[in-house]
């Protein structure tokens, strides 16, 4: 794991010139941390650390140099993250993050075009449609024994 905690850290690493075309995800804590995510992977790995430290999200983003998108959670069971891809015939192909919030058992995703950050698609789809390793839970997930 090497998230950036706190954006002063993050603005010593961002002044690389090898960070510098970097698409940030964003995330702020219930204990009021800021925390930025340079590898999509390490997003995928995010749950570990909320669960361990027994925290919550309370904002999730994206961060393209000083352009910041971000959504508050609120009452949002989780939050998703994806890396996805829009084409057209005869067009070039889009890169895309998507942010999703999941409340029962919908997840209203926003789509933005990276590395820009412009908002595209908004929808509204079934929880069982989605890839359910990209969902950090805000709602602890119980098992029964």
């Amino acid at each position: 794991m090497s998230y950036i905690f706190g954006k002063e850290k993050w603005l010593t690493l961002y002044r690389k010139p090898e960070n510098r075309r970097k698409v940030w995800i964003y995330v702020v804590t219930s204990d009021g941390q800021d925390i930025f995510i340079d590898k999509y992977d390490e997003w995928l790995e995010f749950q570990d650390y909320i669960d361990s430290n027994d925290l919550q999200i309370k904002k999730i983003g994206l961060q393209f140099k000083s352009n910041v998108v971000q959504h508050e959670v609120e009452d949002a069971e989780a939050v998703y993250v994806v890396r996805s891809v829009k084409g057209q015939l005869n067009s070039d192909t889009l890169q895309c993050y998507t942010i999703g919030l999941l409340r029962d058992g919908e997840v209203s995703k926003t789509f933005y075009i990276v590395p820009s950050l412009t908002p595209d698609i908004k929808c509204v789809d079934d929880f069982e449609s989605c890839f359910k390793e990209a969902f950090v839970y805000n709602v602890r997930q119980s098992e029964t024994i």
